[in-house]
């Protein structure tokens, strides 16, 4: 399967969100996993 990143940060804030974390967090959460696999980052 194949995702965007913006479809990728979409179901981690959606998973996270489910998981218990705030809006703020998620979003914050999902962003930085979304970047630090293109900038060297395996996640």
């Amino acid at each position: 399967m194949i995702l965007s990143a913006q479809n990728l940060k979409s179901l981690l804030m959606r998973i996270l969100r489910r998981s218990g974390s705030d809006e703020y967090e998620s979003e914050l959460v999902a962003d930085h996993l979304v970047r630090a696999n293109p900038s060297g980052h395996d996640s």
